[in-house]
């Protein structure tokens, strides 16, 4: 296998589980429903439940910038190689293959 398709393998697979992934998170957000469920009715008012999907909603939306933000500088350091000028410029200061893969 060439170097080449084992790279287009590996963009392949990170941007299946990235889209897998965030539209996973678009249906959740889309499936919460307003009104508590009967279950926890008694221990939850309205406004603390409305509140927390609100909250859970601004956190989503958050989440969805910030996975984008680290899908694309995941994929340009693919892309260019950062991974490995990393790794050539870590080699110079670490000699235990353990301690460079932390």
């Amino acid at each position: 296998m060439s170097s080449s398709t084992l790279l287009y393998a590996i963009l392949g697979i990170s941007v299946v589980s990235y889209l897998f992934d965030q539209a996973l998170d678009y249906l959740n957000l889309k499936a919460q429903r307003k009104d508590i469920p009967a279950e926890v009715a008694g221990f939850y008012n309205q406004e603390k439940y409305v509140k927390s999907l609100d909250y859970h909603r601004d956190q989503t939306n958050f989440g969805f910038l910030t996975a984008a933000f680290g899908f694309v500088l995941s994929l340009l350091m693919l892309l260019f190689g950062g991974f490995g000028m990393l790794d050539q410029g870590l080699r110079l200061y670490l000699d235990n293959d353990i301690s460079l893969a932390l």
